[in-house]
């Protein structure tokens, strides 16, 4: 794989947990900074606990971490 083409996954990977939040009601921001904090200490046979659907579930009951989802409006 081509150095050029890292970037452009890991954007597509961001943007993709970004947009799992927003439909799961979680603010992005505050998933995104828990995530990373705890992404080198976390066991990776069980990262799958860190995706927005199971975070959710297991941060302060479901309920902290819910936001008002605020569409995005494109500009042409």
């Amino acid at each position: 794989m081509e150095p050029k083409s890292f970037g452009g996954e890991a954007r597509a990977v961001i943007l993709s947990l970004v947009q799992t939040c927003r439909g799961l009601g979680i603010n992005p921001r505050e998933y995104l900074e828990d995530i990373m904090r705890r992404l080198m200490g976390h066991n990776a046979q069980k990262l799958n606990e860190l995706m927005p659907d199971q975070w959710l579930k297991t941060s302060c009951s479901g309920g902290l971490y819910r936001s008002r989802v605020i569409p995005i409006r494109w500009v042409n």
